[in-house]
């Protein structure tokens, strides 16, 4: 069982924050509950009368994946769904020319499914290794 909290960021989420639960109820099945506050990036082109004005839109996300998690000495796989909820979004254009008053998210509620799996590799003798050698230069 476990909790984390991450911060990350990343070419696809911009400034995104994750809460992380998991919980192995077996040696090979446990859950992941995770709530994520996450960003995305959109551009518009709006043309009024041949002047083309550009705008940059961030949109705000809460997610809540729930997933099944199948544990094994080699591989881990992850599935289940998704909800995403929009919870607002920013003008990130520097347009002073033209205002962006409303942006609109249809729908605002989206479901999706997530499948992830993770390939295990065995760090932990090349870690301790790795400590050792530098405790020993530290000790000269």
């Amino acid at each position: 069982m476990g909790f984390v909290i991450l911060f990350f960021y990343s070419v696809f989420y911009n400034d995104a924050v994750s809460l992380y639960y998991e919980n192995q109820w077996h040696k090979h099945h446990g859950f992941v509950l995770e709530l994520n506050r996450r960003n995305d990036t959109t551009n518009m082109t709006v043309t009024d009368n041949s002047t083309s004005y550009y705008f940059r839109i961030q949109e705000n996300y809460v997610s809540l994946p729930v997933m099944y998690k199948f544990y094994s000495k080699v591989v881990d796989v992850s599935t289940g769904f998704n909800v995403d909820y929009c919870v607002g979004w920013e003008d990130l254009s520097n347009s002073s020319s033209l205002e962006l008053t409303s942006h609109s998210i249809t729908p605002r509620l989206m479901f999706g499914w997530n499948f992830k799996h993770f390939l295990l590799t065995p760090l932990r003798g090349a870690v301790v290794c790795f400590l050792r050698k530098c405790s020993a230069e530290n000790r000269r």
